[in-house]
C-alpha cells in the first residue's frame, strides 16, 4: 500500500476546490480554477486530460487496494461532475 503514499498536488488541489465549492463540478471546470492558482501543477498540453489520468490512476490503485475511493462521479447530461465522496 506504499504506492498511495505519494502525494499528487493536483489531487490535492482538486479536494481543496470541492471542499470550497460544496457542489459537483465538471473535470474542465476544476482544471480552469487549479491552472489559475498554481499553473506549474498540470503544466502540459491537454491540463484537462493529465488531471483525469491522475484521478482515474490513483481511484484504481484505491479500488484495487480496497480503499474507499475520495471522489464520486455522476453524470448529467453530457458531463460528468465530480465532488467528494463524503
Amino acid at each position: 500500500m506504499s504506492f498511495l503514499v505519494q502525494k499528487s498536488r493536483a489531487e490535492e488541489l482538486m479536494v481543496e476546490i470541492l471542499k470550497r465549492r460544496k457542489s459537483p463540478m465538471t473535470l474542465g471546470e476544476i482544471v480552469d480554477v487549479i491552472l489559475k492558482s498554481e499553473p506549474e501543477v498540470l503544466a502540459g498540453e491537454t491540463p484537462r486530460n493529465s488531471m483525469y489520468s491522475i484521478i482515474f490512476r490513483r481511484e484504481k490503485r484505491r479500488k484495487e487496494s480496497k480503499q474507499p475511493m475520495l471522489f464520486k462521479t455522476t453524470r448529467e447530461r453530457r458531463n460528468v461532475l465530480y465532488q467528494l465522496n463524503r
